[in-house]
């Protein structure tokens, strides 16, 4: 890669720390301004086969259609078959996704199919005291929100095997670096980074154990470091050039010259 090119490379990323720093300010200005209302992200689901059925089963069965919300304080899927007073199933069930457009998704696809010999009705949640009745104080609401998207953020996008590993600054050369994963004139919300993160570390799963994992949402790059260098070169070569998103990615060892990379590229219109 010529002087032209790294120079190009640094002024982009100077653009993306601008881009960045712009976004901050504007959720600050948008953090003072009155809380708006979640989006009813649940379905309800009825007619279910009264028995044999698991919360496990409906996870299965209804994850295909979006990620599911996880309670931030025992960490289980948002997902409740009701029963009776004495403890039966009546055949109806809750479950809570991340993202608003998945249930659209899931009352297309499930809405009258025939699951365990009984066809399911699916719809959209109503809720008469959780949802419509919305009292908690605005206050109160962002900061939990704020906390347990920290959580989460902060679990996925720096996420290891053992709390004591060293980083990917130390020096190995089992680390693969991913980048150009992000857009950065796209708007993003904490969710989905993480929703990015998890998909990017769940698709390098594949190649080998992984020891350490961290997602730079500011450099629009991927940090993951693998216990083996047959697992890291074999991440490298399947994920250099591979598209996520619509983005080509750019996959290369820690240890290794980035411009030999780039310059075995068809382009570096991506960056």
């Amino acid at each position: 890669m010529d002087e032209e090119e790294l120079e190009l490379k640094k002024q982009l990323k100077l653009k993306k720390k601008e881009e960045l720093a712009k976004r901050k300010r504007q959720r600050e200005i948008e953090g003072s301004r009155p809380l708006a209302k979640p989006q009813n992200t649940a379905i309800y689901i009825s007619n279910l086969p009264v028995e044999g059925v698991t919360v496990d089963d409906l996870i299965t069965e209804f994850s295909k259609y979006g990620m599911i919300k996880k309670d931030s304080k025992d960490d289980q899927y948002k997902c409740k078959i009701y029963s009776d007073s004495s403890g039966k199933p009546k055949g109806d069930a809750l479950l809570v996704y991340v993202r608003p457009e998945s249930p659209a998704m899931a009352i297309e696809m499930m809405n009258g199919y025939t699951f365990r010999g009984q066809n399911i009705k699916v719809e959209l949640a109503q809720f008469d005291q959780e949802l419509n009745n919305y009292k908690e104080e605005p206050k109160e609401y962002k900061r939990r929100k704020t906390d347990t998207s920290a959580k989460l953020e902060n679990n996925l996008l720096n996420w290891s095997e053992d709390s004591d590993e060293k980083s990917p600054n130390a020096e190995n050369d089992h680390t693969v670096i991913l980048a150009n994963i992000l857009d950065m004139y796209a708007e993003f919300q904490p969710q989905e980074i993480a929703d990015i993160a998890r998909d990017i570390r769940e698709g390098c799963e594949v190649f080998g154990e992984i020891l350490f994992f961290k997602f730079d949402e500011l450099l629009a790059e991927a940090h993951i470091q693998f216990a083996t260098l047959e697992a890291a070169q074999k991440c490298r070569e399947k994920m250099n050039n591979r598209y996520f998103d619509g983005r080509k990615i750019r996959a290369y060892l820690a240890n290794e010259d980035i411009s030999e990379t780039l310059s075995s590229s068809e382009d570096f219109t991506d960056f």
